[in-house]
């Protein structure tokens, strides 16, 4: 595929996907053992802003001086119908409520149309801001504004020698440095006198800020008319930054371009160069996101004076790759394809975010992969790393399952990443769900490994379709202490400035102790709370042997805690720190957790063994029957001994006679238990210690036998009625009742009657029919054995 053709590729493809998924938002290490992933807070809507209108509101930018301590700007509706530049900025990680930026009487246009672009913190309460505003004339201009000591003084238009511009301004200032209070250093492109486009720096003393200044090339080097533009700027010191942009050169090829301050003087513009044969006929070298939503920055610097940029080429092939190049001041400023060996097909295009150094000369670079096939369009977050200067290569960084799509577009992108430590990063950007809304989407790099991007939950319903919400911007004042801020758009709400929020695990607690309680496998564990924040939610508790062969968790717990451990072992027992929310924000996922604090060794003692579960005992069969069976399931030992033997016992609550057996496993028979009398039956253990408690009981009823003595008395002449009497089977009151039964030997109806006594009539018997009876004894429902027969009788026939 040829160079234009991709050039036409590109602008298909970002017109189609963003009209169908984002035109309604109009925006311009601790003691683990593997890395842990970073803990933000839902996406949250920033506080109103003082004097603003009921429209739409942005946040582009977000700088964090200190942990808890950040600044935003954007811009807002104004009442008036026009648009403002707002500034909000949160304390112990709360936001307060923000403002707008004010210009001067009869600088602005009005209603005022401004825009905030970037925004920079030396420490907190000591920003500046940079961006653009139409003036009165109709004309757009760069903007500077400065806070000092948490105050903002007005916005002021970048100030130019006099003619520089031409008659009506076209200027904007994208992006600015504050290395320390008051000095800052901002970039930006303006059209001066003969219509040219030309790159600038201005930079500030003092918070006073000077003139603008051209950017020099060499001579012959640019195409008539020019056409610059500066992209970011970094800043070591106030004398020691760094500019880089595009510029159209003498054979009308766009290239990439930088300057460095060292001291009082800007360098002369020098090209970013490539290896002979890997570039286009025409590069079209930038260090701009295509993606327009994002705010990242294309170049960090480390301590050391390294700097590293990042942006996007034409190699030969015509396709679209990210570079790296090494701004140091010492080397050729050559850049180094970074995509080029991912497994992808020709036509995939690449396209860069953003790149963040530490203070070690390492750096990382998260970017766009744009994938163009026959079944869709798939966009891709990918990432590398250098050391030294030297880059590996870009690798697509892992996803979570919450942030899979499917469907013929998939896409996970990101914006901006920020390093405040080798190896742990924080990424932002937005994915597509299967619904298809746009979501937040974090990519954490945690002890030097990228774990799987997970989703942040917005402030609108997680399944929406027609929501929209996503971050732009990040920065990390410490590991794991970040603010990330974007907007947010749902359905009859409007667009919203958003943030959220991620903060460093818990710390260690202090003092932990374990004791060993005795006569019980309890270890009783103590310990003094973190101080460090943030404060945690709960803590869990770990005891294990020192080989670790054996251990037991206890959580959510608070000091003290108790375990139940095994008895006859050593043990010492850790405590890490847990929390699920920071800040008033919601944490969405796993709990996240501290490193561990360990006790001293205790020793715990061999224990009488736990008692046995699920005992179950039969009721004795008839006739006549006085043994039971009980059986049980022995409980897992983990007293630190053997066990010796087992004992059932059953006792009664009602005149029974208590008996037991013992035994050396499940079941036990227990004999010589009282006729007629209820019984409750346990069990219980034993070892070298002792005995254990008795297990919870099984009832049982012991049946009587049956009824003695039984007679029937014969009908008198013209009755049908017998009288049956008999003697009870015990004697005692444990009978609820008796059924006797009556049945004919020669074709008579069998007549049965229930009653309580010891002399029982039953009625109904069939004439002239003979006659035998007997009686069964009942203990609630319970039948006991059948008597014998009783004598015979014959009803008389009349």
């Amino acid at each position: 595929m040829s160079a234009s053709a991709v050039r036409r590729s590109i602008a298909v493809t970002f017109a189609g996907l963003l009209a169908a998924l984002v035109v309604p938002i109009t925006v311009a290490t601790p003691a683990h053992a593997a890395a842990v992933p970073t803990l933000w807070t839902q996406v949250q809507p920033l506080p109103a802003i003082a004097g603003s209108g009921p429209g739409d509101a942005s946040a582009t930018d977000v700088a964090c001086p200190a942990v808890g301590a950040c600044s935003a700007v954007g811009s807002v509706s104004l009442p008036d119908g026009g648009r403002g530049v707002s500034v909000l900025s949160s304390t112990g990680g709360a936001w307060a409520t923000g403002q707008v930026l004010t210009f001067a009487p009869g600088v602005a246009s009005v209603p005022n149309d401004a825009e905030g672009r970037s925004i920079a913190c030396a420490s907190p309460g000591n920003c500046a801001v940079v961006g653009s505003f139409v003036d009165t004339r109709g004309g757009s201009q760069a903007f500077v504004a400065t806070q000092s000591g948490g105050v903002w003084g007005r916005a002021t238009p970048v100030r130019f020698a006099s003619g520089a511009q031409r008659a009506l301004p076209l200027a904007a200032a994208v992006s600015v440095a504050c290395p320390a209070p008051g000095a800052c250093t901002a970039a930006g492109s303006y059209q001066d006198a003969a219509g040219a486009t030309r790159a600038f720096t201005v930079s500030s003393v003092g918070g006073t800020w000077g003139t603008a200044r051209a950017a020099t090339f060499p001579a012959g080097s640019e195409a008539t008319p020019r056409a610059e533009y500066a992209a970011d700027v970094a800043c070591l010191s106030a004398a020691r930054c760094t500019v880089i942009g595009t510029f159209t050169d003498s054979s009308d090829r766009r290239q990439g371009f930088w300057s460095k301050l060292d001291g009082s003087a800007w360098t002369t513009a020098q090209t970013v160069t490539f290896a002979p044969g890997s570039t286009d006929s025409d590069p079209l070298v930038t260090f701009e996101s295509l993606f327009s939503l994002g705010n990242g920055h294309h170049i960090d610097c480390s301590a050391t004076g390294r700097c590293s940029a990042v942006g996007t080429f034409f190699d030969s092939a015509g396709r679209v790759q990210i570079f790296a190049v090494p701004l140091d001041g010492t080397g050729s400023g050559q850049a180094v394809p970074l995509s080029s060996a991912l497994p992808v097909p020709a036509e995939n295009i690449r396209l860069s975010s953003a790149v963040s150094c530490t203070g070690v000369d390492e750096c990382t670079m998260v970017g766009i992969q744009l994938g163009m096939s026959s079944s869709g369009l798939t966009f891709r977050v990918i990432g590398a790393t250098s050391s030294g200067g030297t880059w590996s290569p870009a690798a697509i960084l892992p996803l979570d399952h919450e942030v899979t799509t499917t469907g013929p577009i998939q896409i996970s992108v990101g914006f901006d990443v920020s390093c405040p430590a080798v190896g742990e990063c924080s990424a932002v950007g937005l994915f597509a769900n299967a619904n298809g809304g746009i979501e937040s989407l974090v990519v954490t790099r945690s002890e030097g490994q990228w774990l799987p991007g997970r989703r942040v939950a917005g402030p609108g319903p997680a399944d929406s379709g027609e929501q929209a919400s996503y971050l732009t911007a990040v920065d990390c004042a410490a590991v794991a202490s970040c603010t990330a801020t974007g907007f947010s758009e749902s359905s009859g709400i409007g667009v919203r400035a958003v943030a959220a929020d991620a903060w460093p695990m818990p710390a260690a607690p202090t003092a932990v102790s374990a004791s060993s309680n005795p006569g019980t496998r309890t270890v009783t564990v103590d310990w003094t709370a973190p101080t460090s924040p943030p404060t945690p939610d709960m803590y869990q508790v770990r005891c294990e042997t020192p080989a670790g062969t054996d251990a037991v968790f206890a959580g959510p717990e608070a000091s003290p805690a108790t375990l139940t451990v095994r008895g006859g072992l050593t043990y010492h027992c850790g405590v890490r720190a847990r929390y699920g929310t920071a800040f008033g924000g919601t944490f969405q996922g796993d709990w996240f957790e501290g490193p561990l604090a360990w006790s001293a060794n205790v020793a715990v003692p061999v224990t009488v063994p736990d008692v046995p579960t699920d005992v179950r005992a039969t009721a004795p069969a008839l006739p006549s029957g006085r043994t039971t069976t009980v059986s049980f399931t022995p409980a897992p030992n983990q007293s630190g001994a053997a066990v010796s033997q087992y004992e059932a016992r059953c006792t009664s609550g009602d005149g029974g006679t208590t008996r037991s057996t013992t035994g050396t496993a499940s079941p036990i028979r227990v004999a010589d238990l009282t006729v007629g009398r209820s019984y409750s039956c346990q069990a219980r253990t034993r070892n070298s210690v002792g005995w254990s408690a008795w297990s919870a009981g099984a009832a049982i009823v012991v049946p009587a036998g049956p009824p003695t003595s039984v007679h029937a008395t014969t009908p008198g002449s013209g009755s049908t009625t017998t009288t049956v009497t008999f003697v009870s089977p015990n004697g005692g009151p444990v009978v609820t009742d008796y059924r006797v039964t009556c049945a004919s030997s020669n074709g008579g109806r069998t007549k049965g009657v229930v009653g309580t006594g010891t002399s029982i009539a039953v009625a109904g018997l069939t004439r002239a029919k003979a006659y035998r009876c007997t009686v069964v004894a009942r203990y609630n429902g319970t039948a006991g054995e059948v008597s014998a027969a009783s004598n015979s009788i014959t009803v008389p026939a009349a």
